[in-house]
């Protein structure tokens, strides 16, 4: 009779180890995707700063599509510190790619694209764009540069600073593809 409830003890023990062993294997797989996913395709970035307001706040966190991207008009894009006069990484929306011409009227608050005004109401705040000495217009984006702009016009170091200027596209560190964190700021870009 002993022997069979150490039989019964037994059974329920070597179970539990088992499923633990498995979970153990399921996270340390999960974790070996994620790692190899962000080291190669993908990357997270937290965003500081207002100057993408609007569309991203500070302390959201983004993720960034890095693999065989280009950057096209539009996009929301990280650029290495190293790529800009600043001494910090940025977040920016793309205006124009290389070969086109951006103006910006300042007293309006519009930005034109080869001629055409942008409509940017859907993610800039107030429409606002204000001048930064330094920097005439209209600007011909040169090969391999993008112009940029935060979304928040008025809080936003940008291609319109000197400091900036046109950006090589070597230093954009890829597109924010989606806001993850935190939870009730998730969304596509």
């Amino acid at each position: 009779m002993q022997k069979q409830e150490q039989q019964t003890v037994k059974k329920p023990a070597q179970t539990v180890r088992r499923i633990l062993f498995w979970v153990c294997i399921g996270f340390a797989v999960c974790y070996i995707a994620y790692y190899v996913v962000c080291k190669f395709f993908l990357g997270t970035v937290e965003i500081t700063g207002r100057s993408m307001q609007k569309t991203i706040y500070g302390g959201d966190r983004v993720i960034l599509q890095n693999e065989n991207y280009t950057p096209q008009q539009g996009d929301v894009v990280v650029v290495a510190e190293n790529g800009t006069g600043l001494d910090t990484a940025i977040i920016k929306r793309v205006i124009a790619v290389a070969g086109q011409t951006v103006d910006i009227d300042f007293t309006t608050g519009t930005v034109w694209v080869d001629g055409e005004m942008l409509d940017e109401s859907s993610y800039t705040v107030n429409g606002s764009t204000t001048d930064r000495a330094g920097v005439e217009f209209p600007q011909t984006v040169p090969q391999d540069c993008v112009f940029l702009l935060g979304d928040n016009r008025g809080a936003s170091e940008d291609s319109r600073d000197p400091k900036v200027g046109m950006v090589n596209t070597h230093f954009v560190l890829g597109k924010a593809v989606m806001v993850i964190y935190p939870l009730h700021h998730i969304k596509l870009l």
